[in-house]
């Protein structure tokens, strides 16, 4: 699976591309830059974000680029407006819910508690954004396909995007349904670490005691080191502290 994010496109270039193919069977790449007004830089680039979000698929014709509409690509068709419409950023969010990347890149950052606020709002900037794309992506992740993420997001009714100027990083402003939306994909979709009950390496703490006989041993017995680990992702340091001096006290007994 192609797990490198989308860049340069705009959200709303697969509208156009949906709204102008509606009731088309199929259609070539060409038939696209004669129909749809706009750059062919832009329609190209828009065809592949509409792919990757499952608006419409390829059809193999061993010739020409041939597209299909799918059935989400059909009803963003036949939406007569695009700002402010509930089925367009209905249809969106089913998209970014399917298209891994996204969707792991958005539960990385809820995990993470990546929300933060600038100037009263409360938003992810493009870096949170990025470290999370970090931890799940494998391929360096681009500022500008972040930017392309947070525009998916705004299309899809999560927030506004904001770009950056006079210090402030480019960001996503936070609409009312980001936290429940990101908190349904969390819930169906938890990362690895989550959906295991695991810890990450800033939670585990390791504890080696050396030179005990083993219980019951003679005199003679080889020395055992014994290695504990807890998680203490949630623990203060006089927590730690208390745990590592009994694990010490059993040890000693």
């Amino acid at each position: 699976m192609d797990t490198a994010l989308p860049q340069r496109a705009n959200p709303e270039v697969v509208y156009d591309i949906c709204r102008a193919m509606k009731g088309v069977d199929q259609f070539t790449r060409n038939e696209v830059y004669e129909e749809v007004s706009g750059k062919t830089r832009d329609l190209r680039r828009g065809l592949t974000l509409a792919r990757r979000l499952g608006f419409l698929r390829e059809v193999d014709s061993g010739t020409d680029d041939v597209f299909r509409l799918t059935t989400r690509g059909t009803g963003l068709g036949y939406q007569s407006s695009y700002d402010g419409n509930e089925t367009v950023e209905e249809l969106f969010r089913e998209a970014i819910e399917e298209f891994r990347p996204y969707r792991e890149v958005l539960v990385q950052a809820h995990e993470g508690n990546a929300t933060s606020e600038v100037m009263g709002d409360a938003c992810v900037t493009q870096s949170a954004f990025r470290e999370a794309a970090d931890s799940v992506i494998d391929d360096e992740v681009k500022d500008r396909e972040v930017n392309l993420l947070i525009k998916t997001a705004q299309a899809a009714g999560l927030g506004e995007y904001r770009t950056g100027k006079r210090g402030y990083e480019t960001r996503l402003i936070l609409s009312d349904d980001y936290a429940p939306f990101v908190e349904s994909l969390t819930r169906k979709h938890p990362s690895p670490a989550a959906a295991t009950g695991g810890t990450t390496d800033g939670e585990r703490e390791t504890v080696a005691e050396t030179e005990d006989e083993v219980p019951g041993g003679s005199s003679d017995s080889s020395d055992v080191t014994i290695t504990v680990e807890f998680d203490v992702g949630d623990r203060t340091s006089e927590e730690i502290a208390t745990i590592v001096d009994e694990i010490r006290h059993v040890t000693d007994e």
